[in-house]
């Protein structure tokens, strides 16, 4: 009679334990995504050797089982991951992309920005100031290194951002140091020297290098970044003599030789393009002639207002001469909005829907209106995945991008 061999059934059963023992080794360290990534803080535009980069931050809250060992349950433990990305200026299309912070590093880091772009990188605040690559988006001086290249300021460094600022005026990174003094930091070597301190003097009428300081603008960074009617007007002055604005009728009844001055646009209903002469007066102030005021077309714009690009600039867009301007399509949390090329004569040259119900931020590609955001009112909210949308400011045409993509 033959033996019966054990041999099948062991391995079939030392099979069996392995998988559970991997089962349970892969439940206890299971990674998820809690929340999809969204972009933190500016998008900022640089300029280096003949390319035009848009940079942003995204930050992803994922979450990970831990194991305590065989005596204990694991625990669930959340962090967040930082992605620094670079998008070409002119097409949209992802050019690079790196973690600066691993998703398998413990951390509760807050506050990580982008400082601005120098000649040759880009400055990053990540518990201190960091200069990375402008392509490689590899770091290349860290807070390390400049305080080993300076050891005498060690002590009067900052260690909050709001102390650090690129200066486009000083072309690098200066900050205002522990005891009060104004400093740059040289983005090639690391070594820091005494600021310009007159170029400060220069932002405001105030002629003082603190409020210069705490109100320099920052190169490649949109004014108002995050906050969508800051960055829209409702009228502005041409060279020609003629004011230019988008009223309500409330707005157009109550006109006088003194509503020059740009405002926020009305947000009741829908405004409207008229045009108007003005000159000016004896204290060379603008004066408006409302009885020659002139409605140039029929079309109604809802809550639309131009688009600033700077301070109070209106983006023009020439041949033919033109401005942009932004609206809804709907009143209420489903209107969408819209992007128009508005000409001087009445002419709506493109009309293009943004595809976004709620809008993050807008920022200048040059060509391009860069605006981010999210396509639906989908609840939870935190769970939607954000878009970043691409309009040509010639054609009008747009395209999508997934702040997702990597």
């Amino acid at each position: 009679m033959k033996k019966r061999s054990f041999k099948f059934p062991v391995i079939i059963v030392f099979l069996l334990i392995a998988a559970v023992i991997g089962f349970f080794t892969v439940v206890k360290n299971h990674e998820w995504q809690e929340y999809p990534p969204i972009i933190t803080g500016p998008l900022v535009r640089g300029d280096t050797a003949g390319k035009s980069l848009i940079y942003y931050i995204t930050e992803e809250n994922r979450a990970r089982s831990i194991s305590r060992g065989k005596r204990y349950s694991s625990f669930t433990e959340y962090f967040s991951v930082y992605q620094l990305a670079a998008r070409d200026a002119a097409s949209g299309k992802l050019f690079k992309s790196v973690k600066i912070i691993s998703p398998g590093k413990k951390t509760e880091i807050k506050g990580i920005k982008i400082l601005g772009p120098v000649e040759n990188g880009l400055w990053l605040w990540n518990q201190g100031p960091e200069l990375y690559h402008p392509e490689t988006l590899e770091p290349i001086l860290s807070l390390e290194k400049i305080k080993i290249a300076n050891p005498e300021y060690v002590a009067v460094l900052p260690t909050e951002s709001d102390f650090f600022k690129v200066s486009g005026l000083h072309k690098s990174l200066i900050f205002k140091s522990l005891d009060a003094r104004f400093l740059r930091i040289d983005s090639f070597t690391g070594k820091i020297n005494a600021a310009d301190e007159a170029l400060l003097e220069q932002v405001m009428w105030r002629k003082n290098a603190d409020d210069g300081f705490r109100y320099l603008p920052v190169t490649g960074i949109y004014l108002y970044y995050n906050h969508m009617e800051g960055n829209l007007i409702n009228s502005f002055l041409t060279k020609n003599g003629i004011w230019h604005s988008l009223l309500s009728r409330k707005e157009k009844s109550a006109l006088s030789k003194w509503s020059v001055r740009p405002g926020r646009p009305d947000t009741d209903g829908q405004n409207y393009y008229f045009q108007a002469p003005f000159k000016m007066d004896d204290r060379n102030q603008p004066e408006l002639n409302p009885s020659r005021l002139k409605q140039m077309n029929d079309t109604g714009f809802l809550q639309g207002g131009f688009i600033k690009r700077g301070v109070q600039s209106v983006w023009d867009v020439p041949a033919p001469s033109s401005s942009l301007v932004m609206s809804k399509n709907i009143l209420g949390q489903n209107g969408q909005w819209m992007l128009h090329r508005l000409g001087r004569d009445g002419n709506i040259i493109w009309s293009t829907a943004t595809g976004l119900i709620e809008m993050g931020q807008l920022a200048d590609g040059g060509g391009h209106v860069i605006l981010t955001g999210f396509l639906t009112n989908q609840e939870p909210t935190r769970t939607r995945p954000q878009v970043i949308v691409w309009i040509d400011e010639k054609s009008g045409m747009r395209s999508e991008f997934s702040v997702s993509e990597q």
